[in-house]
């Protein structure tokens, strides 16, 4: 056997309540929007930005609950030992802040980050919007990232289009609210339209993605070898299917 040490993506889940009821109720609608980007995804559950009622939190139940969600949860970022004994009994890992010295000097936010805020805070308060869901908002922008994208790390660009003028590693992930353009080699994860925006698209110049997806839509390597692989490509969805086209 090899043992090798290795860094993967995983999706963490920062809790920002202590009212996990809440937080089940706003992971159920994420999970609607995204039905298969949500679909037994591995998650480490963050509360090192609580600092209150975390004696009320009940790990045991809230991964239970999360399993019935069809989530994983595979460890916990915590410095409260009432927690890290929860943790233990569980057989949950508790994880130490991992923090690459290389890594770009921005803050991007996990998906599930944006999503499972405060249930107080203004995203929440947005229940009864007209704005539609495939409609860009005024404040649209495009973020550009001028550094190759490592493993481990995630860029979100949110309300905006994202173009990447390097590569992308594997292990590593990009996601946009809106269109990903890879000026170099697409490995790792991209995906666009993340809230839905069913007409964002993904362009690369070599395409060798772990795994690809478009408003929850998505195709894995295995899939993505039969078409344009290691080729310049657009990735678009047509009637629910990922349509790739050479560029």
């Amino acid at each position: 056997f090899q043992l090798k040490g290795t860094t993967y993506p995983f999706t963490s889940l920062k809790l920002q309540s202590s009212d996990t009821d809440a937080l089940l109720l706003a992971l159920k609608k994420q999970i609607r929007a995204m039905p298969q980007f949500f679909n037994r995804i591995p998650l480490v559950l963050d509360f090192n930005g609580l600092t209150t009622n975390l004696n009320k939190i009940n790990l045991s139940e809230l991964c239970e609950k999360l399993r019935g969600l069809n989530l994983l949860p595979i460890g916990v970022k915590t410095s409260v030992s009432g927690l890290k004994e929860q943790a233990e009994a569980l057989h949950l890992p508790v994880l130490k802040e991992y923090k690459d010295p290389q890594s770009i000097s921005t803050n991007p936010q996990s998906i599930i980050d944006k999503q499972t805020s405060n249930p107080n805070s203004q995203n929440s308060k947005d229940k009864n919007s007209n704005q539609k869901i495939n409609q860009q908002p005024s404040s649209w922008r495009t973020r550009v990232i001028d550094q190759p994208v490592r493993s481990g790390q995630q860029i979100y660009a949110q309300n905006s289009d994202l173009i990447i003028t390097s590569s992308v590693s594997a292990g590593a992930e990009i996601l946009a609210d809106g269109h990903i353009h890879v000026y170099g080699t697409l490995r790792g994860r991209a995906l666009a339209g993340v809230l839905g925006q069913k007409d964002a698209q993904i362009f690369c110049k070599c395409l060798e993605a772990e795994l690809v997806s478009i408003a929850g839509h998505y195709q894995v390597s295995e899939y993505l070898k039969n078409n344009n692989w290691q080729a310049a490509c657009k990735i678009k969805l047509n009637d629910k299917q990922l349509l790739i086209e050479a560029l």
